[in-house]
């Protein structure tokens, strides 16, 4: 990919889910082997790890009414967006949404908030959801942590599977850092069997009001 190109796909936030998992594919059939898929993800796991130094607190006070919370949600900054024109992807992302208040709510737990924290987290289409709709700054800091651990994982293990793919390394045995690839992908777009239809939704529960 020349220079122009990769500035390009850097600043429309890489491919969509279809088209990520499509150039996987293409390299797994090539020579490449995944190696310049690592390589993109790298750039756009640095790309979103200084976004997430920006996901911070909107200095929301206790007696601020419900309104002012979420103009102050929205008003929070996370560059990577997802856009679609496709009418059952807008219902699918406000199906989405529903399930992403209740995660707010389920935070609060702290036996749920343990095993959340020891997960993958979510992915970057669901941190850019709760950045512009949760008004719980505890919730956004628990994300933030997940997925900022989970981003430092990947980057040094992209680098690994690149630096492996060096005639001189070759022969080194393979580890998790094999699987990254595909992982950075998921991370970045959403898994494979997900790539048609909307994600999989998060526990469900009745939303108190």
């Amino acid at each position: 990919m020349s220079s122009l190109a990769r500035q390009e796909f850097l600043e429309g936030g890489g491919f969509c889910r279809e088209h990520f998992w499509e150039a996987k594919n293409i390299e797994r059939e090539c020579w490449a082997d995944g190696f310049g898929v690592a390589i993109l993800c790298e750039n756009l796991l640095e790309a979103i790890a200084q976004d997430l130094e920006k996901l911070g607190s909107t200095k929301a006070r206790s007696n601020m009414s419900f309104r002012k919370l979420r103009k102050l949600a929205r008003n929070r900054e996370f560059p990577f967006t997802r856009s679609s024109k496709c009418l059952a992807c807008k219902i699918a992302r406000r199906t989405e949404e529903r399930h992403v208040e209740t995660l707010e709510e389920l935070l609060v737990d702290l036996n749920f908030r343990e095993r959340f924290e020891r997960s993958a987290g979510l992915c970057v289409g669901h941190i850019h959801t709760i950045s512009e709709h949760w008004t719980s700054e505890t919730a956004v800091e628990i994300v933030k942590r997940v997925a900022t651990n989970k981003v430092r994982e990947l980057i040094d293990q992209l680098r690994e599977f690149q630096r492996k793919h060096d005639y001189r390394y070759k022969n080194e045995p393979k580890g998790p850092e094999w699987s990254s690839p595909a992982r950075a992908i998921g991370f970045l777009v959403g898994r494979k069997q997900e790539s048609e239809g909307c994600e999989e939704p998060l526990p469900t529960q009745r939303r108190r009001r």
